[in-house]
């Protein structure tokens, strides 16, 4: 889990550039503040604060005083869809908090518990954005399309999958 999972401080001590991914991200801050910066614009972010990160966007974390950041990456899922990134604060019970810190704790286990986990981070931060899971929208509509076509005798599963936009990777 460790190419899912890391952690972050920055004191702009070091020399930084703007930079992507390949898979969408969710960072918080635990600690400090600072400017996000994209081509785009610049987001302010606190302790306590989540920024979603749309895949190959190119960014920067930029402090004002010191921070610490927990990175989860939508590894292989594809399940955060947002052109632009979004800002969040956590929840009044800090369980965005709690959750990242669990996350950073086991960080290095591979095991079946890391993966909920992780799943639950990500559906807690989607469920704060009001952004629907991409995954469970196009499961959602292939088993809508599954419905309506269960009577027809030529029933294209193959085609059906591919429309909804499944594919083998």
């Amino acid at each position: 889990m460790k190419d899912v999972i890391d952690r972050y401080r920055s004191n702009n001590t070091h020399k930084q550039r703007l930079h992507h991914h390949r898979e969408a991200e969710i960072l918080f801050f635990t600690e400090g503040k600072g400017v996000f910066h994209t081509e785009q614009r610049d987001y302010r972010f606190k302790s306590g604060c989540a920024i979603i990160v749309p895949a190959g966007m190119k960014h920067i974390s930029k402090s004002e005083e010191e921070f610490v950041s927990i990175t989860v990456r939508d590894v292989g899922n594809k399940r955060i869809m947002t052109e632009t990134p979004i800002v969040l604060k956590d929840n009044e019970e800090g369980e965005g908090r709690a959750l990242a810190e669990m996350l950073i704790r086991y960080r290095h286990v591979k095991s079946p518990f890391v993966t909920a986990l992780v799943d639950a981070y990500i559906r807690f931060w989607l469920q704060r954005a009001e952004l629907p899971d991409a995954a469970e929208a196009v499961l959602g509509e292939v088993y809508q399309t599954l419905l309506e076509k269960a009577t027809e005798q030529n029933l294209d599963l193959q085609a059906v999958l591919t429309a909804g936009g499944y594919t083998e990777d």
